[in-house]
């Protein structure tokens, strides 16, 4: 079924048109007072052959519903050389220079990783690296105390058994 308000092509058990929200009549059912449904305002016209391109993908196609949205997108012309900065993503090179950046600089790493994680940042994909690297460094933490816990106590208790089992009572005179 199409959408007489904004031409989208809708599965024929849809209550509403998923695109502008438009209520198609249901057999059987009187129509609800302040509600157009789509018998009320079939146009006699076919839509264009452009919003019949875009009825496929989704894509808005009454400029009514959000003015100024560029309506006609070819998904096939989405690419990186057209995406804003703040989404471009980054190089391999890129990501291996802010790993040695946060690394191996000791504290100022650190603190810059958390000014890129939390701060307005005009890159989307460092933004999230730098959480990426921040949450890895956070369980390598909790990760390295379990160990220095699990081995501190077996060597207190191995060196406790060594001195208890000395002769003199552990000490040597």
């Amino acid at each position: 079924m199409i959408c007489s308000k904004c031409g989208s092509n809708c599965a024929d058990d849809t209550k509403f048109c998923p695109i502008c929200g438009n209520r198609f009549p249901v057999p059987g059912e009187a129509p609800v007072a302040g509600f157009s449904t789509a018998a009320d305002n079939v146009s006699q016209s076919t839509p264009n052959t452009q919003q019949t391109y875009n009825q496929g993908y989704g894509y808005q196609t009454n400029p009514n519903l959000n003015p100024g949205y560029n309506q006609y997108v070819n998904p096939g012309d989405i690419n990186e050389g057209n995406l804003p900065d703040s989404l471009k993503p980054l190089s391999p090179w890129a990501y291996l220079g802010y790993y040695c950046l946060f690394s191996m600089i000791p504290c100022a790493g650190i603190i810059l990783a958390f000014v890129f994680a939390f701060g307005s940042n005009e890159n989307v994909n460092r933004r999230n690296f730098a959480r990426f690297y921040l949450l890895m460094l956070a369980i390598g933490v909790v990760i390295s105390l379990m160990f220095m816990i699990l081995f501190g106590s077996l060597f207190a208790s191995v060196f406790r058994e060594i001195q208890q089992n000395l002769p003199h009572g552990g000490y040597y005179y």
